[in-house]
């Protein structure tokens, strides 16, 4: 694939040699995890400010994500709408392939977008502690307070209290709430008001993320939230484990243990209700999508 997803490999990679204890492997793994590092700042990175752009919405994970409408011009609020704006991107695309500093200067869909960097965050400082004393281990960490302070100068929004993802090569703000919002919550440097902001004003609030079967991945405020099933028309409002694990992690670390508590066993409460699902309606727990999706496996490390 020419296309890439959020960069979360070098913290899986840090996992499994936490786990192992293997030496080979990490060791078979670091010139992969540098080289892919270094071309995500060199190929997505043009305007060298520490954020890095995704080519189209899948590359995120959250394909049909609200706050994608806007760049795609989407007409027909569905999947189908979705799939056919998606093409025109794609046509546009064919002649630019393997190409990414043209296919971003095209500005067709370019979009910094705040999930990605939070993970391209996580990942930068798993790779830092895996090089260890190795000199390129302060390349990264300099490249991952790089990407933190840009996401806090160009994409928080102190008046709505949100992160926003950046659109096109101006730099737009989608002005659109999602859980992508919330997912600078991973990093543990993270300043504590911000923090404060972030779970005070959405996640604990029942008007937004706190349903009965938290975090929806779009506010219940919202006049876009879909709760129900979606027919592929995804990230518009069930709750999904994957972004669960993410922010219940996040929130144990930063001291609401109580609070990732609550995410987990709620979590584990889906699963028991309706089995393994590819995602999860926010005030039944009914699971909807794909089934035995492997995804929402991740309750066991939650």
């Amino acid at each position: 694939s020419a296309t890439m997803q959020p960069p979360i490999i070098a913290y899986a990679v840090e996992r499994v040699y936490q786990a192992t204890g293997d030496e080979a492997f990490k060791d078979a793994a670091l010139p992969v995890l540098t080289g892919f590092y270094r071309w995500l700042r060199e190929m997505r990175d043009p305007d060298n400010d520490g954020l890095i752009a995704v080519i189209q919405p899948e590359e995120a994970g959250t394909d049909c994500s609200p706050k994608y409408d806007e760049v795609l011009g989407l007409e027909e609020l569905s999947n189908q709408g979705f799939i056919t704006a998606l093409r025109k991107v794609y046509a546009a695309y064919e002649p630019l392939r393997g190409d990414d500093h043209r296919i971003l200067a095209a500005d067709l869909f370019h979009v910094e977008d705040v999930l990605v960097n939070s993970i391209y965050v996580m990942g930068l400082r798993s790779l830092a502690r895996l090089l260890g004393d190795a000199p390129e281990a302060a390349e990264f960490n300099r490249e991952a307070d790089k990407t933190r302070d840009a996401l806090l100068a160009k994409c928080w929004d102190e008046e709505v209290g949100a992160f926003f993802d950046l659109s096109g090569v101006a730099e737009k703000p989608l002005k659109e709430v999602t859980i992508s919002s919330l997912m600078p919550l991973v990093m543990e440097d993270l300043p504590r008001p911000i923090v404060e902001r972030l779970v005070n004003t959405w996640v604990t609030d029942p008007k937004h993320f706190w349903t009965p079967y938290p975090l929806p991945s779009v506010p219940a405020s919202d006049p876009k939230f879909m709760p129900g099933n979606p027919r592929g028309f995804i990230w518009r409002g069930p709750s999904w484990i994957n972004t669960n694990w993410f922010l219940s992690h996040a929130l144990r670390r930063h001291g609401y243990a109580d609070l990732a508590d609550t995410i987990v066993a709620k979590s584990q409460e889906c699963i028991e209700k309706s089995g393994f699902r590819e995602y999860y309606e926010p005030f039944t727990a009914v699971g909807l999508g794909a089934r035995d999706f492997g995804w929402s496996t991740l309750i066991l490390d939650m």
